[in-house]
């Protein structure tokens, strides 16, 4: 059954890692399509008429450039940023300031410094609502993050007449996916109660490698569910 089930993420997350045509054929393609590009169609991104702390973005303003795997293709050196109040990929016309948004239906992929992103669907049951995930780990189990940015309105308590504080909040979820069944991880113990077979074998490798879920959330979950899903397929 766990090998059954796994097999059925795998299949979800296996066009991740399909590529069946070269860098260089996509290069010459995106080059010589310019904007005419089928990935350039998209739509053009809402733009925030206002002042506000934070960003919507997953990390700032800046679009870096990474590959994209979009309607089974492989595309190179694309400026990208992922907008996460919308949950939405925003990517730069080469050549241009002006910015689309590719229709996330063919998007199963993108990457930039050394970060890898998936657009799940959530397919089976219990599973974290679709949209875009940063995978962090995927061999049995499967562990991704979820950012969001939620817009916040407050008016300060000493403030003038008219004024109004707006601000990007950033909310980070974690979900494994483990023995068939998906959990949301927040601290150590949901960890110990998800592989409670290696509990002992967990605790002892928190300790030697000092690990901290208090100041070092993710690293830490990322550690110990790659050690669990070493340990539990021994």
């Amino acid at each position: 059954m766990k090998i059954l089930l796994s097999t059925t993420l795998l299949l979800v997350l296996l066009p991740v890692y399909a590529i069946s045509q070269s860098v260089d054929y996509y290069k010459a393609f995106s080059e010589k399509a310019g904007e005419n590009s089928v990935l350039y169609r998209g739509r053009a991104p809402l733009p925030y008429h206002f002042n506000f702390e934070g960003t919507q973005y997953v990390f700032d303003e800046k679009f870096r450039k990474g590959e994209l795997l979009y309607n089974s293709k492989r595309y190179f050196d694309v400026e990208m940023n992922l907008n996460c109040h919308l949950d939405e990929l925003v990517i730069k016309i080469p050549g241009t300031i002006s910015t689309v948004i590719p229709n996330k239906n063919f998007v199963k992929s993108f990457s930039f410094d050394g970060m890898l992103f998936i657009y799940y669907r959530g397919v089976s049951k219990g599973s974290p609502e679709k949209g875009y995930y940063q995978l962090l780990h995927s061999q049995t189990d499967t562990l991704i993050k979820k950012v969001k940015k939620r817009y916040v309105e407050e008016i300060p308590k000493h403030a003038t007449s008219g004024s109004l504080r707006r601000m990007f909040n950033t909310d980070v979820t974690y979900h494994l996916f483990s023995a068939g069944k998906w959990y949301t991880v927040k601290s150590r113990r949901d960890i110990l109660k998800i592989y409670q077979s290696e509990r002992r074998a967990i605790s002892r490798f928190i300790r030697e490698s000092r690990l901290n879920f208090i100041t070092d959330r993710e690293n830490s979950i990322v550690q110990v569910v790659k050690f669990a899903d070493k340990t539990s397929n021994l």
